[in-house]
């Protein structure tokens, strides 16, 4: 609340979406359960939150963001039903991606992807200037793209290796809201920080089609091999929905080489990534940006570490692709979308320290729970 205490949710006009609504909104895939436990005083449940009239509207334009549908009910408003609500969210796991064997195709004409095998890869297009770019799925809310690729008036894309609208794996979902990296600049001819989150008005359903990719547990190895994947459109501005999405593993190269008078004679910075191969046939092309720089982590997971910022010309100008690191920004990223493990683990310690201290009046509160522990949610 505003005074920064702990209130009950009355459980009057409950359901299953408003579960959903809160644990997306905590970044969490979706409600497991939910639960509406009588209150055990005596009397009503006092001095509690409860669901804005027309709440359900806000929700049929959209997720809207869980505090914006709750109020503060007057004192003399009781809940009717003298319940009060319990939720237990279901995690989303990241990362879980697959790769086939010996693919060495230029992602413009080479071997498609599987459907499924690159869940995390998204198609952003654009309403109005009929252009595209590629996106990864972070959260069922968020995704990373490219900010040179952006504009206003995206639709997401999401599921399979070939989008098709009244295919039953294709998700598609309006563009709430477009956040640029704050140190985001123009440098010659490429963007510092070219990196934009964007937020979705309506989540996404984890499915064998779509899921996250982990961001990074620290920067990328020296001459690492990743994945990059995109849809490879062989001209500027091509308009084609039933294009494949293909993949690629390509070398990271060594800044210092990237950064020769061979390449870009300096303007690469220590927050990008230098890597591809430089012959004509491998390389992303146009309608990537955005496309990820997919690693395997220590522990087997496949991480974001680079957003595609630049390309040569399709391989035409004999020079690597140029990555803007995920890792040099991954804080920024935390603290926009608040989702990632640390930021769960740190809000879930914060919030069982202030219910603690706070949590002595009858009656239960809206509970989350989250990887086996109960804590209390706090409507702003």
């Amino acid at each position: 609340s505003p005074e920064n205490r702990w209130h009950p949710v009355c459980g009057d006009n409950w359901d299953s979406k408003w579960s959903d609504l809160v644990c997306q909104n905590l970044g969490y895939s979706k409600a497991i359960y939910t639960e509406h436990p009588i209150s055990e005083s005596d009397h009503n449940v006092t001095g509690y939150y409860m669901l804005k009239p027309g709440a359900d509207a806000a929700v049929g334009n959209g997720n809207p963001r869980f505090p914006a549908v709750l109020q503060r009910a007057a004192t003399d408003t009781l809940c009717t039903t003298d319940s009060t609500v319990e939720i237990s969210c279901q995690e989303f796991m990241c990362g879980t991606h697959s790769l086939a064997e010996g693919v060495t195709a230029r992602l413009a004409g080479g071997d498609r992807a599987n459907n499924g095998q690159w869940p995390s890869v998204a198609l952003l297009y654009h309403t109005g200037y009929k252009t595209r770019c590629t996106a990864s799925i972070i959260s069922p809310r968020w995704l990373l793209s490219s900010y040179n690729c952006i504009k206003h008036s995206w639709v997401v894309f999401g599921g399979g290796s070939m989008f098709d609208r009244d295919k039953p794996e294709t998700q598609i979902r309006e563009v709430r809201t477009i956040v640029p990296h704050p140190q985001v600049k123009y440098n010659q001819f490429l963007y510092n920080h070219d990196i934009v989150l964007i937020e979705l008005t309506q989540s996404l359903e984890f499915t064998r089609y779509v899921s996250a990719i982990c961001l990074p547990e620290k920067e990328i190895e020296p001459r690492q091999l990743c994945v990059t994947a995109g849809w490879g459109y062989t001209s500027p501005g091509e308009i084609n929905f039933s294009q494949y999405l293909h993949y690629l593993p390509i070398p990271t190269i060594d800044l210092n080489e990237c950064n020769s008078t061979k390449h870009y004679s300096g303007f690469v910075t220590e927050d990008d990534i230098c890597a591809g191969f430089t012959d004509v046939d491998k390389s992303p092309c146009y309608n990537d940006e955005g496309s990820p720089l997919m690693c395997i982590s220590d522990n087997g997971m496949w991480e974001l570490q680079g957003v595609l910022a630049h390309h040569s010309n399709c391989g035409r100008g004999y020079h690597p692709s140029i990555f803007s690191s995920v890792s040099a920004v991954r804080s920024w990223v935390e603290t926009t979308i608040g989702t990632q493990e640390d930021m769960k683990a740190k809000a879930q310690e914060d919030m069982k320290a202030k219910a603690q201290e706070d949590m002595k009046a009858k009656g239960a509160e809206l509970e989350i729970v989250a990887k086996g522990e109960v804590w209390k949610y706090r409507p702003e």
